[in-house]
């Protein structure tokens, strides 16, 4: 009866400490995984300011080829200079309410 009690307790003791190692293998692999997230976030940002910055680009790019006189078009040119005043001028009377 001891012998039973004594190899139940080495299979528990040994189950334990399977369960140990388990344990740190996925605490190991939780960490990993942490450090990736942050890893991936720090890209993200990188490309999200990226992404901006090229955005303002083309924005600007827009605005110059609407400013650029075409086929001699100068009234298109003249009314496109005039909407983009009237939209700063929307703006700023919207930013001095």
């Amino acid at each position: 009866m001891i012998e039973e009690k004594n190899a139940v307790l080495t299979i528990f003791k040994s189950k334990i400490e399977q369960l140990k190692d388990h344990c740190d293998r996925l605490a190991e692999e939780n960490e990993k995984l942490k450090r990736l997230i942050q890893e991936k976030d720090a890209d993200l940002a990188s490309f999200q300011q990226k992404y901006d910055r090229l955005q303002m680009s083309y924005s600007h790019l827009k605005d110059v080829k609407i400013l650029t006189l075409r086929d001699g078009d100068i009234k298109q040119t003249k009314r496109k200079i005039s909407d983009i005043v009237r939209n700063i001028d929307k703006c700023i009377s919207l930013l001095n309410k």
